[in-house]
């Protein structure tokens, strides 16, 4: 597989752009992933939620360097499975195994940490291309568990083999007249069904709900839904989660937005639009504070808390 060479090399160091009610919302089948992303002038959901999250301030800072969301180690797992599951033939022709690299410490031992596996893992690295995802044993292993799961999985199985994945989508925010771009994962058109693929230690649904409220899921699907109203001209009727666990046995769960949330998802969406439309226009990023002082107070559960009391037994004071 060779690594896409129509990737453009736009300057990143401009914001998403205000555009005229003349521009036209489309699909773009033949956007690859790293274009779609390297586009800066069109917002993303995950650059909403920054704002969202943070401050506009905190949004600007990440957009300039084209920084959409936090590049965390822990996301890697959940990419690998995403492209395995959405575009597995990519997955399966970029994809390596890493080998386990071991070699004898200076006792003679055998050690993946010793200076000679080190060595000849580094050496592993460098002679890869630049497109290829290395993937270890375990991993492999729950990704492929993950993936039979979810196609076990009866609603999921209905909805995913008559679906289009991974389709980007350009439109204007009707309200705000901001240029946005999409890629949901997974939209079914006669089911009017809009799913995001999500990894999770824990799928459970009173432990994914807190993440969920935290992580502004909904934000995403709003956002998705928006651009295929924007384009298609009607939005989905379900907005849903799709939730596997990273280890055996890779409980798969689907989970439908609540009229409530999806409602609470669009004042999010709405409100993030207008602020990030002011900010355009005034060329003013706020953060936390504008030069004034606030209180502070320790959160309430820590004027409760009880210190622990030491009994000291007399003469045991100075060495007496």
């Amino acid at each position: 597989m060779e690594h896409d060479p129509t990737i453009e090399q736009r300057p990143i160091n401009i914001m998403p752009q205000i555009v005229g009610p003349e521009y036209k919302a489309a699909w773009h089948p033949g956007l690859s992933n790293e274009n779609y992303h390297l586009d800066r002038s069109a917002l993303s959901s995950s650059g909403l939620k920054v704002l969202l999250k943070r401050t506009p301030a905190h949004f600007k800072a990440n957009w300039k360097i084209g920084k959409e969301e936090d590049d965390k180690e822990c996301f890697r797992y959940g990419s690998l499975a995403h492209l395995a599951l959405l575009e597995p033939q990519k997955f399966k022709e970029s994809f390596v195994l890493e080998p386990v690299f071991e070699a004898p410490t200076q006792k003679g031992e055998m050690s993946t940490r010793s200076k000679e596996a080190l060595k000849m893992k580094a050496e592993w690295y460098s002679k890869l291309e630049p497109w290829q995802l290395v993937v270890t044993e375990k991993d492999h292993e729950n990704i492929i568990g993950s993936i039979a799961s979810i196609l076990r999985h009866e609603k999921v199985a209905k909805i995913i083999p008559g679906s289009k994945v991974e389709q980007s989508g350009y439109f204007r925010e009707s309200t705000t007249g901001i240029k946005c771009r999409i890629r949901p994962d997974i939209l079914h058109f006669g089911k009017k069904v809009l799913l995001d693929f999500k990894t999770a230690e824990d799928a459970s649904k009173s432990i994914f709900s807190s993440k969920m409220g935290r992580l502004m899921y909904p934000i995403s699907l709003i956002f998705y839904g928006q651009g295929v109203k924007a384009i298609e001209g009607w939005e989905p009727d379900i907005y849903g989660l799709l939730v596997t666990e990273k280890e055996d046995p890779w409980a798969t769960c689907l989970y439908t937005l609540t009229p409530q949330t999806i409602s609470t998802a669009k004042a999010w969406f709405f409100h993030g639009m207008e602020t990030l439309k002011r900010c355009l226009e005034t060329g003013d990023w706020p953060a936390y504070q504008k030069g004034e002082a606030e209180d502070i107070d320790l959160p309430p559960w820590e004027h409760s808390k009880e210190l622990p009391l030491y009994d000291f037994k007399e003469g045991e004071i100075n060495g007496s």
